[in-house]
């Protein structure tokens, strides 16, 4: 059972390609690839940590615990290891979702909006995740404006996930 309330508008869905970014240790990719019927998932991460040098190891460690969580689905991932603004051109078009999970910086969060919405399909999903940090929400409510964004409280871990469904996604590009 997808555990993330966002998915629920794919089920059903076939041959579905999409990105997250912001993968740690593979728990939120592995449900999607469990629980959705996946052609392409792009998996976008640079494993190199923003605490610092000394938290290097733990990086590493999420890494190892990622790939050895997703081996059964290998065939269907993209492994780009890299940070989200440099991986942009290793992604294809017309995605029929995005799950934003990377850095919470304000910065970070507006950049990947940028560069990854416009890369959605009509009808596509864009969401992502801690709708309760103060950066990510400010740069998701900014990016859409007057545009009505959901969100939702994962009953699991209690943290709260946005997203937005739109016919016409491709015209918003942030201005």
């Amino acid at each position: 059972m997808i555990n993330r309330l966002p998915f629920k508008y794919l089920e059903g869905e076939k041959d579905l390609v999409g990105v997250e970014i912001g993968v740690d240790c593979g728990t939120n990719a592995l449900n999607i690839l469990q629980n959705l019927d996946i052609k392409r998932l792009y998996l976008i991460d640079p494993y190199d940590s923003w605490l610092g040098e000394g938290k290097k190891a733990g990086s590493e460690i999420a890494y190892a615990e990622a790939v050895e969580k997703l081996k059964d689905f290998r065939d269907k991932i993209v492994w780009i290891l890299k940070k989200s603004e440099y991986a942009v051109d290793n992604v294809e078009c017309d995605l029929d979702f995005i799950y934003i999970d990377g850095h919470h910086g304000y910065e970070y969060v507006k950049k990947d909006l940028e560069l990854y919405v416009p890369k959605v399909r009509k009808g596509g999903l864009i969401a992502g995740h801690d709708f309760d940090y103060r950066d990510v929400h400010i740069a998701v409510i900014e990016y859409f404006k007057d545009k009505i964004i959901g969100y939702c409280k994962d009953k699991d871990e209690g943290s709260v996930d946005w997203f937005y469904i739109d016919s016409n996604v491709e015209e918003y590009n942030g201005n």
